[in-house]
């Protein structure tokens, strides 16, 4: 049986008014990605047990106003974590100012389990970490850079089904390592549980970099995976992923929110000129079938 293709409509946005007219939206046109690749999780966790460590740390290059990184900070910045100051007793968000200059959790749910799930940069190998997670009938599932890993939900304990590399994990959609690309790495991590389907869906971008240290780009790929429907009441070694990519123009620099709704799911992501609204045939991605 053929793998299914993803299809991907891109909505470019202008100015928002009350009553927009026809100049304010434009309407993306549909993107075709490749066809699906599956790897098992058994699969993926070999490849991880016999890929080479990491030798350096690996950060995405900013891409903030330029001289951004000249320019110094405020002598006159006070040394406090919030202005204005707060006098005990005071709220600030879901804090509370217990002393003059600290404060503590008041939350409204007692805190069930806690544990450590990973520690960056010496653990993942990357850096801003960028966290996400989300959980299932039975596993918290971490997703960071350089480390997706699977936990039990009820101990916090890590339970040995998925402790991998992003760039291990999403290898067989990567930007392939050639000329110009001298080196690859995955970059900010999405997660989901859809509660609908009883699916996990794995997004991120990757860095190809065109030159020693990556200060020049080359086009990215925003790559996805889906695990299959024997997985819905936990991820096993013998889930079914099925992974996606699709590759955009101009480049993704970073992905910045994703939710879902019955139909598609709707993702933001920064690009070099604007913000990017896009969305994904859910069903397609659901299906097993080929979508022409």
């Amino acid at each position: 049986m053929k793998p299914c293709r993803l299809l991907i409509g891109l909505i470019a946005l202008g100015s928002v008014s009350a009553q927009p007219s026809e100049t304010d939206v434009t309407v993306g046109v549909p993107v075709e990605g490749e066809k699906g690749i599956q790897r098992s999780t058994a699969e993926i966790m070999a490849a991880q047990r016999t890929a080479s460590p990491l030798r350096e740390l690996l950060r995405m290059p900013e891409h903030e106003i330029e001289g951004r990184e000249y320019l110094p900070e405020n002598p006159n910045s006070k040394a406090v974590s919030s202005i204005p100051d707060r006098e005990k007793g005071s709220l600030s968000g879901n804090l509370v100012v217990t002393k003059a200059g600290s404060s503590s959790l008041s939350g409204p749910q007692t805190v069930g389990v806690t544990f450590d799930a990973v520690t960056g940069p010496t653990e993942n190998g990357a850096f801003p970490p960028d966290t996400m997670g989300a959980v299932g009938p039975s596993q918290f599932f971490l997703f960071v850079n350089g480390r997706l890993r699977t936990f039990n939900k009820a101990t916090g304990t890590a339970d040995g089904v998925i402790n991998a590399n992003p760039n291990i994990f999403f290898n067989s959609v990567m930007t392939p390592i050639a000329p110009p690309v001298v080196l690859n790495f995955t970059s900010d991590p999405q997660i989901r549980y859809d509660r609908l389907s009883g699916r996990w869906f794995v997004a991120i971008i990757d860095v190809p970099c065109t030159s020693v240290g990556c200060g020049t780009l080359g086009a990215n790929r925003w790559m996805v995976a889906v695990s299959d429907a024997a997985s819905t009441p936990a991820i096993t070694p013998a889930t079914v992923w099925t992974f996606h990519f699709f590759q955009t123009d101009p480049r993704i620099f970073a992905i910045t929110h994703r939710s879902e709704w019955t139909h598609r799911h709707f993702t933001s992501v920064a690009t070099c000129s604007l913000p990017l609204p896009a969305s994904w045939e859910r069903m397609v991605m659901l299906s097993e079938r080929v979508h022409c």
